[in-house]
């Protein structure tokens, strides 16, 4: 949360020893080590508050299956927050008996300049997208695309061609009850 959150500016205020402390006792990176239970990570390509960068160092630290669920423009609120059905379904996969789970991403990687994503699933799916930008600098300010992206069901596997002007992407697989999950994004540098 020092390095890019809505609270860097409250941090830079304060004397470093009070910083370090506040770090301490509320970034993520003092608990997320520790974590066993499967995690949802659900978050916007443009979160200020949170962004891609910062939520990928957290979701790398625990030590657990997680579950990531990125939408291209999803407003950081309260209520946008709770909006997201994956949410819904994800809490009854692990707690209800019969309950199908999310769609669950084996690997990825990039390949002849297409991504992948390899996957497995208990639902049908109904499309598959590669999210990028072409901008750099700050990433609540960039401008995201979307294309399709290829689904191979007999190897359960999603790929689609990066743009040559690509500086970040991500895939998301959406099942045929519109609930989707996402790659990590991958940050091109040339």
């Amino acid at each position: 949360m020092g390095e890019d959150s809505a609270w860097v500016p409250t941090l830079q205020k304060l004397p470093a020893e009070k910083s370090a402390t506040w770090l301490k006792a509320w970034d993520p990176s003092e608990y997320l080590p520790a974590t066993k239970m499967p995690m949802l990570w659900v978050d916007g390509t443009n979160d200020a508050n949170y962004p891609l960068d910062s939520l990928q160092k957290s979701y790398r630290l625990p030590q657990s299956r997680r579950t990531l669920v990125t939408r291209v423009g999803m407003k950081h609120s309260h209520t946008a927050g709770w909006a997201p059905e994956e949410i819904y379904a994800f809490a009854d996969s692990i707690c209800k008996k019969d309950s199908a789970p999310l769609v669950i991403i084996t690997a990825q990687g990039v390949s002849d300049g297409k991504a992948w994503a390899t996957f497995s699933t208990t639902t049908p799916l109904q499309k598959a997208e590669l999210n990028y930008t072409s901008d750099a600098g700050v990433l609540k300010s960039r401008k995201w695309q979307t294309i399709p992206a290829d689904i191979d069901a007999a190897t359960h596997r999603v790929s689609a061609a990066v743009p040559t002007d690509g500086t970040l992407y991500y895939i998301n697989i959406i099942d045929n009850q519109n609930l989707l999950v996402s790659t990590e994004h991958v940050e091109i540098k040339r």
